[in-house]
């Protein structure tokens, strides 16, 4: 037992840093979602973060979990099978660079970004481990030849190498099988008021000058238009300070008439960021046959304004860290996800599925990582020096 110890706490450290990336690929493909994180939580404010991706150039932006699965899940595969010193010296060395990463990304959370992702934590700790680990490993090897021949012994037993890979490729799976039928938690109470009886609700939050709030936009209509009647879109103002004709736009969404509103939010998102001025939207809303004597009023009026810091104040109040952010029926998508939005909106449509706890999945994967701990106990060789052969 206390010869297989360090290879079976470096192989399971490896497992758990699989297991948490493949999580961290679901959560940022299904950004703002409530299947692992949700709204408002550490892991939206490090996803959104710039340490968030790797961006090699124009056309390569990728999400760091997608590099950390496909490095850690390849460290496991050469930790399964490093049966000389030379091998089990290149996966300490790799383990300890893996180490240095997660340790400096633990620093980046509490120093730097002052928020934690419990999955991101789960990773960086457990390539910690694994580091400590693969240089027992190796160190044992070149203190006692007899330990490197029991490594030797055990790593050419192909039956629980099948295993691990069979178990890597289960644990990997299980996020997304889960991201599949998530515990979908209540809605905030004030955005479940905006709920339509009888209709799936989208509630969107939008500034008319963000360019990807832009981009959505015709998804939205699109998704509105495909569902007819079943559907009510409920559009929220939240103009970003840093857009100068946000507030503008905001006011002139606000002061349109209801049955005109989402004419009026088409010629606004269409419309180039110099003419969203308070004067430049009155020359929108012109062009739409508005009561120009109104529409000025209501402009300059404190209600339209009141409207706007009460949706904005709403927005901040669901936790959303930015825009567009968009609830569909239970269900929320942040930023710009077409899919998302496309994919959960047919959900709703056609009624959520049964959910599974997300603690069902962490039993799942512990499971699988003792079931593989006991095949490896039951592999290890009793008497290495005799059976470096390897076994059927």
């Amino acid at each position: 037992m206390r010869k297989v110890a360090p290879i079976l706490v470096l192989r399971l450290a490896l497992l758990v840093a699989v297991f948490g990336c493949a999580v961290l690929v679901v959560e940022y493909k299904n950004a703002g979602d409530s299947a692992f994180c949700g709204v408002g939580s550490g892991c939206e404010t490090i996803r959104r973060s710039a340490y968030s991706h790797l961006i090699l150039n124009d056309s390569v932006d990728l999400p760091l979990p997608v590099l950390g699965l496909c490095l850690q899940a390849g460290l496991l595969a050469l930790a399964l099978v490093a049966k000389e010193r030379s091998q089990t010296f290149f996966v300490a060395v790799a383990a300890a660079a893996g180490g240095v990463v997660g340790l400096g990304l633990l620093a980046l959370q509490a120093f730097v970004l002052d928020a934690f992702c419990r999955w991101c934590v789960l990773v960086d700790v457990s390539a910690i481990v694994a580091a400590v680990a693969a240089a027992l490993v190796h160190l044992a090897t070149l203190r006692s030849a007899e330990y490197a021949a029991f490594v030797a012994a055990l790593e050419a037993r192909r039956a629980q190498i099948v295993a691990w890979g069979v178990g890597a490729a289960a644990v990997v799976g299980l996020p997304f099988l889960w991201a599949e039928y998530p515990v979908v938690p209540p809605l905030p109470p004030a955005i479940a008021a905006l709920a339509v009886p009888g209709k799936v609700t989208i509630v969107a939050f939008t500034d008319f000058e963000c360019p990807y709030c832009r981009k959505l936009s015709p998804v939205l209509h699109d998704v509105q238009e495909n569902w007819g009647d079943r559907a009510a879109l409920v559009r929220k103002m939240a103009p970003l300070s840093i857009h100068a004709g946000a507030l503008p736009a905001a006011l002139a969404y606000v002061c349109t008439p209801e049955p005109q509103r989402e004419e009026m939010a088409r010629v606004l998102y269409a419309a180039p960021a110099p003419v969203l001025t308070l004067d430049g939207v009155r020359v929108l809303a012109r062009e739409l046959h508005l009561d120009d004597a109104r529409f000025g009023q209501c402009l300059e009026g404190s209600a339209a304004r009141a409207t706007v810091a009460a949706d904005r104040a709403l927005f901040d109040s669901v936790g959303a860290h930015g825009l567009p952010h968009t609830f569909i029926g239970s269900r929320s998508v942040a930023g710009y996800n077409p899919d998302a939005v496309r994919a959960i909106g047919h959900e709703a449509m056609n009624g959520n599925p049964i959910g599974l706890p997300l603690g069902w999945m962490v039993i799942a994967a512990f499971l699988v990582a003792v079931a593989l701990a006991l095949v490896t106990l039951g592999h290890a060789p009793r008497d290495p020096e005799a059976t470096l052969a390897p076994a059927p």
